[in-house]
């Protein structure tokens, strides 16, 4: 369409600093949301001096960059040297952008000064900047394979962008699990929604063969942090356990299998259905969760 598009050379420059140990971490998030302190009557409620800016803390995303430092309430007015005004602007580069630059800039893992307006006086903070949290599973996914584990020929994958966006997934359950809870319940939200994508018809999952898009909440009465985590607690069940039994939120039966004909019918589902593997994990995308 004839368009075209540049890039600012300090992204280039951010990106290209990222990549020098081999991987790509991604952009960090203070992890907060804000509303301007425009009105002046407002202002003068929370006693601001005249002639402080500052944006209203409104919402502290669980497990972010601000979870634990910033508060709710709080007036962010000084973002490392920048002054920032009543409408959430900062002076940068003789350009009136965002505050949220300063941390865009910058790189996981580094830290960021803050200045707060905190019941009635000026605080300083300090804040280690981190990845969104989830933020794997809320962005597309290019050039690699999906993860997924095999159980009983129940195919179990984390719930991601890919996977939603793809014709006849988007349900009210797996919307809420994917872009709801973290508001509505932020702190009941696992590290991934795993859920039951498909089945491999088998004996030992008889009934089960038009199940879709069941979502796992425990195994064993014990709660499913993520795909890896899963994978692990199936490693890990005592061999005497006598089924294995897949507990969820959103549905009142759960899947029931036995784990001894699982264990036996496995290479045989796999060979069936001409799968190489049992399970696809990326080590470094769940390091938490080993």
């Amino acid at each position: 369409n004839d368009v075209g598009y540049f890039i600012p050379v300090p992204l280039i420059n951010r990106f290209l600093a990222d990549i020098k140990d081999g991987r790509y971490d991604g952009v960090p998030e203070i992890g907060i949301e804000t509303s301007s302190l425009i009105n002046q009557h407002y202002r003068q409620y929370l006693g601001l001096p005249e002639d402080t800016g500052g944006i209203l803390v409104e919402r502290v995303v669980p497990h972010s960059s601000a979870d634990g430092v910033l508060l709710i309430g709080d007036v962010l007015t000084k973002i490392e040297d920048l002054q920032i005004d009543a409408a959430g602007m900062v002076r940068y580069s003789e350009q009136q952008v965002t505050f949220f630059i300063e941390a865009e800039n910058r790189q996981i893992g580094d830290s960021l000064q803050l200045q707060v307006w905190r019941k009635g006086k000026f605080i300083n903070l300090t804040l280690t900047l981190k990845a969104p949290p989830f933020g794997s599973e809320m962005r597309n996914s290019y050039d690699e394979l999906p993860e997924y584990v095999i159980f009983g020929g129940l195919v179990f994958i984390a719930l991601n962008r890919n996977y939603i966006h793809s014709p006849g997934n988007i349900t009210p359950p797996l919307a809420y699990e994917h872009w709801y809870r973290e508001i509505e319940r932020p702190r009941t939200r696992h590290e991934q929604v795993v859920i039951v994508t498909r089945v491999l018809p088998s004996p030992v999952n008889s009934g089960y063969t038009n199940l879709h898009n069941f979502i796992v909440s425990s195994l064993n009465g014990k709660p499913v942090r993520s795909l890896a985590h899963l994978e692990k607690m199936l490693k890990n069940m005592p061999p005497e356990t006598t089924n294995v039994v897949f507990g969820s939120e959103w549905h009142k039966i759960p899947l029931v299998l036995n784990f001894k004909e699982s264990l036996e019918q496995h290479n045989s589902v796999l060979k069936r259905y001409g799968i190489i593997d049992g399970s696809r994990i990326y080590a470094d995308k769940n390091k938490d969760s080993q």
